[in-house]
């Protein structure tokens, strides 16, 4: 019994009240309109729409930390098995982007700047230097013997020599 009056009195209340109806939807809609404005949010970032979880996310974050200069940069890494045919191609690319130089502010590749080649173990860092140093080191009979007979008798050479060098290894362990 006391289910059905309740309807009815709640409708007679505002029916009966104009005035009051008005300022009550006014300040629920105050309220509605504060918590959207707080709590609705459109993202148009693209960088916010995907995870930072993703491997490329994160070298894009460690790209931009170690370059702040290449921020908002498109950055292309080409990679192929036969190296003639990459440096056929980069050079290519290059100067097709150089044709369109009014759009594009700028152009870099350091495997074809004769500074960065000449340099490029001034610019890496002590840990990185001392390590590809360290590896040459390493490598320079093998190195040698290649440079002294480029032939069969040379790779043969160059196999012996490495055998010996893991037995050796393997020795002092």
């Amino acid at each position: 019994m006391i289910f059905k009056e309740m309807p009815t009195r709640f409708f007679d209340f505002f029916l009966n009240k104009p005035k009051l109806t008005i300022i009550g939807f006014f300040l629920i809609f105050i309220v509605s309109l504060l918590y959207t404005f707080n709590n609705l949010k459109v993202v148009t970032s693209t960088e916010k729409l995907i995870s930072e979880e993703l491997d490329f996310r994160k070298k894009q974050a460690e790209l931009r930390k170690e370059f702040p200069s290449l921020s908002n940069n498109i950055v292309i890494l080409l990679s192929s098995n036969n190296s003639k045919l990459l440096k056929k191609k980069t050079e290519k690319i290059l100067a097709e982007l150089s044709q369109i130089d009014e759009k594009i502010n700028f152009i870099f590749s350091p495997n074809y700047n004769k500074f960065f080649v000449n340099n490029a173990l001034l610019l890496m860092d002590d840990t990185s230097r001392s390590d590809l140093i360290n590896k040459l080191y390493e490598s320079q009979p093998f190195l040698s013997e290649i440079n002294n007979s480029p032939n069969l008798r040379g790779f043969n050479n160059l196999l012996e020599l490495s055998i010996k060098h893991y037995e050796s290894k393997e020795d002092l362990e």
